[in-house]
């Protein structure tokens, strides 16, 4: 199941995006193994911090694996998952990596409980700005 998704977000982002936009890969990963990773896109001119800004949308694709460490659903609210430990969040753009910082855990979210559209809360984004300076 995990190389399906793979190669469908593969093939999202070899598909490219409408004109004057472009798709980056959001992946997040623990100890080198992959935790989760979407697509989502931006217009061609955004700054870091609009692209760190989009990360926090809804992706146009998620993959959440989930099989491969431990990540808990929050009983109190399910649309919340939180991964403990250190965590590598990378944004890149084809070969050209846009944002790689080092997080001590990380929380996700989702829109609904039967949606798998894992992606960052405004706190997080908050973190990852601090963490490049671009606030």
């Amino acid at each position: 199941m995990h190389i399906k998704s793979l190669a469908l977000c593969l093939l999202a982002l070899s598909c490219g995006s409408p004109p004057g936009q472009k798709m980056l890969r959001l992946e997040i990963t623990q100890n080198e193994t992959p935790i989760l990773i979407t697509a989502f896109d931006v217009p061609d001119k955004s700054s870091t911090s609009e692209i760190i800004e989009a990360a926090g949308r809804p992706p146009l694709f998620t993959n959440l694996v989930s099989n491969l460490i431990a990540i808990t659903q929050l009983v109190e609210n399910p649309l919340e998952t939180k991964v403990e430990g250190k965590i590598n969040l990378t944004i890149q753009h084809l070969e050209n990596i846009e944002i790689n910082v080092i997080l001590e855990g990380i929380k996700l979210i989702r829109s609904a409980p039967d949606l798998n559209d894992w992606h960052l809360p405004s706190a997080e984004i908050k973190r990852i700005h601090a963490l490049v300076n671009t606030t």
